[in-house]
């Protein structure tokens, strides 16, 4: 399981280095901005940091991680930031959905400051409007690969979150002018669905994915982040 591998990794780690400050241990996963829509946002760009994973479990994980930024993603409506806290304990997606439909998410490890994250999505936002005009996205129907080159060099700053943002250690980040609303993923299902039914539905999930995910649940195993 990729999560005791993790885990293993992490107390290693912290063997070798006990003073290591806790924010070495966070992480960001990915980092994807959508053009919103309730039922299937569509993807404008993506970035990734998954080396502490397996190569051998990558994919799997890669598609689960997608899966649930993407399910988040639609159930938050134009004009809200929500921090959505993942099935089993696998991490938390944040994620800020504007008025014009650009939706960005975060989905992070469970230790990731909230602030940050938000303060990531934020300067993505506010880059990608002056890379990119509306009229370069708003039909976008088919998950995308855009040309935005900063989205994959902020997944490299901000997995250190005290450097890439120096508001995080007087929390002043959270002073925002949109609430963040805090939810749960399964109980953002509507009625009749659940989150295992979806995944069955989903282009996001190849069939490896999916058995993976019904025989780690079975077990009480599923993976988790750290």
């Amino acid at each position: 399981k990729w999560k005791q591998e993790e885990r293993r990794n992490n107390i290693t780690r912290r063997e070798q280095k006990n003073n290591t400050p806790p924010y070495l241990d966070m992480k960001i996963l990915t980092i994807t901005l959508y053009k919103w829509d309730a039922q299937h946002p569509t993807i404008l760009c993506q970035g990734e940091e998954l080396g502490f994973v397996s190569i051998f479990q990558r994919r799997v994980v890669r598609e689960h991680v997608v899966f649930r930024s993407r399910t988040c993603t639609s159930k938050c409506s134009q004009g809200e930031k929500a921090a959505i806290s993942l099935d089993d304990d696998l991490g938390i997606c944040y994620v800020a959905v504007m008025p014009s439909g650009l939706a960005g998410a975060v989905v992070t490890d469970n230790e990731y400051p909230e602030p940050v994250a938000f303060r990531l999505i934020n300067e993505l936002f506010q880059n990608f409007q002056q890379s990119f005009s509306y009229e370069d996205w708003e039909n976008l129907e088919k998950d995308a690969s855009l040309n935005f080159p900063l989205l994959g060099e902020s997944i490299k700053k901000y997995q250190n979150p005290v450097e890439a943002d120096k508001l995080y250690k007087t929390q002043k980040a959270v002073e925002e002018a949109t609430e963040v609303v805090h939810l749960n993923l399964n109980k953002l299902m509507d009625r009749g669905e659940t989150l295992e039914s979806l995944m069955g539905k989903s282009e996001d999930l190849s069939t490896a994915s999916f058995d993976f995910y019904k025989r780690a649940k079975k077990a009480n195993a599923c993976c988790k982040m750290g």
